[in-house]
């Protein structure tokens, strides 16, 4: 006969403080997938050089493999194209056979995340490697620490007026990859890091994505990749000062994170 009563109205307080905590997620969702390229942006001023050769033997049968040769080039690892500022570039997708580097230690050729291995930087602690093209004229240092925490760059590769970081961080639950790569970028823009949309062009499995932008920190471009594998999310960033570096190490910056691979597991 009465009938129920109506829901009582929610106060303003508590609209408020809903909203409020409705963006304090997004804020700390903001940092936690911006953090990842945040410690890659800023430029910082020792490794040594290793060499060998070994017989690999995939599923396919033995070839003899060098490390004074860039390994992704080797095992023809897949490749995308993306056109940056009016220049191709060539960015490898997917991961590398982990039997290739299983084999070349089993040959006693030296692996180590703190030095080349030739033409390559292998880190298996951290589950990746690169291609350093003249590789004595860079330095390379490794730190554990950043495995995991994502502000830490876990290898830094420096040389004249321009370096390479590389970070990762734990994939977020329930976000997809793109979703993630946005909030990063939006972390950028809200910090005054960057002040343009960067290019973006993702691999066709949307678990890669090659992003440019301009760096207000150090004058330069700033080129990184980042790419969601083994439950992580592994941000390679180059960072170069127009006027200090050569268009040689701009280059070889630009293929250092162009080369970046994932061990597969």
């Amino acid at each position: 006969m009465f009938g129920k009563p109506p829901p009582a109205q929610e106060s303003d307080f508590l609209k408020i403080e809903r909203e409020r905590q409705k963006t304090k997620r997004q804020m700390m969702m903001y940092l936690l997938m911006g953090a990842i390229s945040i410690a890659g942006l800023f430029l910082v001023f020792r490794g040594t050089e290793g060499k060998g050769e070994a017989d690999i033997d995939l599923s396919k049968g033995k070839f003899r493999f060098s490390v004074d040769r860039p390994i992704v080039e080797q095992v023809n690892q897949k490749t995308q194209t993306t056109t940056v500022r009016g220049k191709e570039v060539d960015f490898t997708t997917g991961t590398i056979n982990p039997n290739v580097i299983d084999e070349l230690q089993q040959e006693n050729i030296p692996i180590s995340p703190s030095q080349f291995t030739g033409k390559n930087l292998i880190n298996k602690e951290a589950g990746y490697v690169l291609t350093v093209d003249n590789p004595e004229k860079w330095n390379v240092q490794y730190n554990p620490a950043g495995l995991n925490d994502p502000m830490t760059p876990i290898n830094i590769i420096s040389g004249q007026g321009g370096d390479l970081r590389v970070t990762r961080s734990p994939m977020q639950q329930g976000i997809d990859f793109t979703t993630q790569v946005e909030y990063a970028m939006s972390m950028l823009l809200y910090m005054g890091l960057i002040t343009e949309i960067p290019h973006i062009e993702y691999d066709d499995n949307r678990t890669t994505a090659f992003l440019t932008y301009n760096n207000q920190q150090t004058g330069g471009i700033s080129y990184q990749k980042l790419i969601l594998k083994n439950g992580m999310v592994y941000a390679p960033t180059a960072n170069y000062n127009s006027s200090l570096t050569s268009p040689q190490d701009r280059d070889a910056l630009i293929n250092m994170v162009a080369s970046f691979t994932v061990i597969g597991q």
